[in-house]
């Protein structure tokens, strides 16, 4: 608790006007007072409207008045960072700041809501870098990131940067990503000389994709992000818990240039980052999940597309998986997942394969450019899955 002594001085001067032939008559009279207010250092919902904030009730009867909000709960964010980024620890904004070299520097922040959203973030990155503003179009072009399970919007900019302390810097390079996650808005940002930025960019994007949220299951370990291993057999057992029978283990063997990554639900067997923005993961559920038909036209609407027909749904092409023949379904569309957004331009490849009383799940998401490439990945990575007791 914080005190503070308030003095009261006041200087009061009452003038009497009297009634009688003599005159108003004028009295002086001074009142000094001291007393002792205790002052809580007390922090402010930004949720709440200036007449909670400030303690005012609302009118009516007491079954209309609104119940205080609940304080924010905190995302319990876990991360893997380069070996050589020096970690500088978490501040009263930032979860935590790495000095990735002299003058570059990288840091999470996490804020509750859309904290102005992503047009608004974008273009104050810009400003800060003495860049004009992009228009809504231009930003929906913008390349996009995994992280948390979800998309994010990735920003680069090269200019004179002006942070905080108002001094400007030539010859800077910046890396952002924002996403929205649990109705809580994620930022993790990199400035500094632009040779030194554009070098650390892969680390950059190997830290994003280690963000873990801790709630959802085990976090990786804290220390050096893990190294891309060369393609070869990986086995996984079936994920713990009641939505999968614990009947053998799943195995594979990962295309070149896919990495196993973090992931980010209980529900995935395994997750990879595939070398360009997107992923490739494997989900399991009990039983017949819906079925394979409705998921496939879920995965259509996840794109923007309008539900096949029967006709449609015939002409599916299809792949061998464990043992039986199963439909593929493909497309270029808007994509919006779980989290968010809608991102132009994304290809979807995904199948549903039943087996051993649940249904494997396999999708694919990435930029449609690389579709030829990404296609050729996702049909050897199901053709390779086989399951040993």
């Amino acid at each position: 608790m914080h005190r503070s002594s308030l003095l009261l001085l006041a200087s009061l001067t009452a003038s009497l006007l009297g009634c009688d032939e003599q005159g108003p008559q004028h009295k002086e009279v001074t009142i000094t007072a001291s007393r002792t207010v205790d002052q809580p250092a007390k922090q402010v919902d930004p949720r709440l409207k200036d007449g909670q904030r400030f303690g005012a009730r609302p009118m009516g009867r007491p079954s209309q008045q609104q119940p205080e909000l609940p304080p924010p709960s905190r995302l319990d964010l876990s991360w893997s960072a380069p070996s050589s980024w020096q970690d500088r620890g978490p501040s009263s904004m930032r979860r935590v700041t790495f000095q990735v070299a002299p003058g570059t520097e990288c840091y999470l922040v996490t804020l509750p809501g859309q904290a102005g959203g992503v047009s608004a973030n974008v273009n104050r990155w810009r400003k800060q870098m003495g860049l004009s503003p992009l228009s809504p179009g231009d930003i929906a072009k913008l390349p996009k990131q995994q992280a948390l399970g979800v998309t994010g919007v990735m920003i680069e900019a090269e200019g004179t940067f002006t942070g905080m302390g108002g001094q400007a810097k030539e010859d800077q390079g910046l890396l952002g990503l924002i996403l929205s996650y649990r109705n809580q808005t994620v930022f993790v940002k990199m400035t500094g000389p632009k040779a030194e930025v554009a070098g650390a960019k892969p680390g950059f994007l190997a830290f994003c994709r280690s963000l873990r949220d801790k709630s959802q299951g085990e976090a990786p370990r804290r220390g050096p992000a893990p190294q891309q291993p060369p393609a070869q057999p990986s086995q996984s057992p079936h994920m713990a818990g009641p939505t999968a029978p614990q009947a053998g283990a799943l195995k594979w063997s990962a295309p070149e240039g896919w990495a196993q990554a973090p992931s980010p639900s209980s529900m995935r067997v395994v997750t990879f980052s595939i070398g360009v923005p997107g992923e490739c993961y494997v989900t399991a559920l009990r039983g017949a999940a819906g079925g394979e038909t409705a998921n496939l036209q879920r995965w259509r609407k996840q794109l923007g597309l309008e539900p096949l027909d029967e006709a449609g749904l015939a002409a599916l092409a299809k792949v061998e998986v464990l043992g039986q023949s199963v439909r593929v379904l493909e497309g270029i569309g808007a994509y919006a997942g779980m989290g968010g957004d809608a991102q132009e331009g994304t290809y979807l490849i995904g199948c549903a394969v039943p087996a051993a009383g649940q249904t494997y799940f396999v999708k694919l998401i990435a930029p449609g450019a690389g579709k030829p490439v990404q296609r050729e990945a996702f049909l050897a990575f199901v053709k390779s899955l086989k399951i040993e007791q």
